[in-house]
């Protein structure tokens, strides 16, 4: 009898200790950090919508679900406004470890599949800059996932409208990039799903209007922000500089550990053509990403349905189910392998790569808390 119940006990505990150190190594190997100047981001925030802002700034009001949430808070503490994005981030990653867990096919790879995404880039570059607009934008992914995997074209297009107003061009472009993947996976997913995810399109672009609009109301010109970055060439061009300079650190950052679990996919593909296909999804996402500011960052956040799609997709093969060596193997590699980041330096113009410095980041990311309290 004790056991059983010793078994029982450690067939439940088990799955909620490896996820917890899933959770904890993936912030530990990159380092806690917050975003740079977070004290102006919440002074900023509490702005919104900021008529006076202009030039390169302009880009902070079109990404207004954190100063929203944080202005309906009444609080004026830089603390609340890093609390709203902890706590975002928290739900964000629920999000997706609950979507993956529900939509793997082979139930005993549920919990490995929460691990996946708790090691996955995404979970590493939200922890990297807590007060980062990224968490309600992963938020609008997770409920976009949760929507085409239950065949709900509204579902798709309200997700989207969430999503055109939390942040319209990495959405657009990860919605676009992942309706390719969609045509390319189709043979590795459920056979139950009817749409195509490009359904969520429609609602990016209905959400983009609705806050232009709002803009319009407000005496604000819509067509300022993200696009004034493009309007002197000597940004992108700093970018497209240092991607080539850095490009296989730029490539691995894409899916960092989860390179193996892509390539696993990739040669499990029936077709030349599906392959194809998978490796079109990716065009658009690189494009945005090599002529942007933040490269690994703008990769990872416009390929982030494709990379949950992976994982499902090879979670639910069974012949990797029956090889306990293969799947061993494709995840210690995304146990092992750190989701390195890189991002232009706005005062050089020079590619850096973000540093591993785990224990002087955690006392200065709890440093940054005391002052604020």
């Amino acid at each position: 009898m004790k056991s059983v119940v010793g078994s029982r006990r450690s067939a439940v505990l088990w799955p909620l200790f490896s996820v917890a150190l899933a959770l904890l190594w993936a912030a530990y190997r990159v380092g806690i950090q917050t975003s740079v100047a977070l004290e102006e981001d919440a002074a900023r925030a509490l702005a919104w919508p900021n008529p006076g802002l202009s030039g390169l700034n302009s880009y902070t009001r079109t990404s207004p679900v954190g100063p929203i949430l944080f202005k309906v808070s009444g609080s004026e503490s830089p603390l609340v406004y890093l609390g709203i994005h902890i706590a975002a981030g928290l739900v964000a990653i629920a999000l997706l470890s609950w979507w993956a867990h529900q939509a793997v096919a082979q139930p005993t790879n549920g919990v490995r599949a929460i691990r996946l995404v708790l090691l996955a880039p995404v979970t590493g570059m939200i922890f990297l800059s807590l007060g980062n607009y990224d968490p309600f934008t992963v938020i609008g992914v997770a409920a976009a996932l949760i929507a085409w995997w239950r065949s709900s074209r509204l579902g798709m297009v309200v997700a989207g409208t969430y999503l055109g107003i939390a942040h319209f061009e990495q959405a657009l472009v990860a919605v676009i990039a992942w309706s390719i993947a969609a045509v390319a996976l189709h043979s590795r997913l459920n056979p139950s799903i009817r749409w195509n995810p490009i359904w969520t399109s429609a609602g990016v672009i209905a959400g983009k209007a609705l806050l232009s609009l709002y803009f319009l109301i407000q005496g604000i010109d819509p067509s300022e922000g993200r696009g004034a970055y493009f309007l002197d060439f000597t940004w992108p061009r700093m970018a497209i500089v240092s991607s080539i300079n850095h490009l296989p650190v730029l490539l691995l950052s894409v899916f960092a550990g989860l390179w193996a679990i892509a390539l696993y996919v990739f040669f499990r593909l029936p077709s030349n053509t599906s392959r194809l296909l998978l490796v079109a999804s990716l065009l658009l996402p690189a494009i945005a990403s090599t002529t942007t500011l933040a490269q690994s960052r703008v990769f990872v956040m416009t390929t982030l349905p494709i990379a949950m799609v992976l994982i499902v997709a090879a979670l639910s093969d069974k012949d990797l189910l029956e090889n306990r060596p293969m799947i061993l193997t494709l995840e210690g590699i995304a146990w092992l392998i750190v989701p390195f980041h890189l991002y232009v330096s706005t005062t050089t113009g020079r590619g850096l790569i973000t540093t591993t410095n785990t224990l002087d980041f955690a006392i200065m990311f709890f440093g940054r808390v005391v002052t604020f309290t």
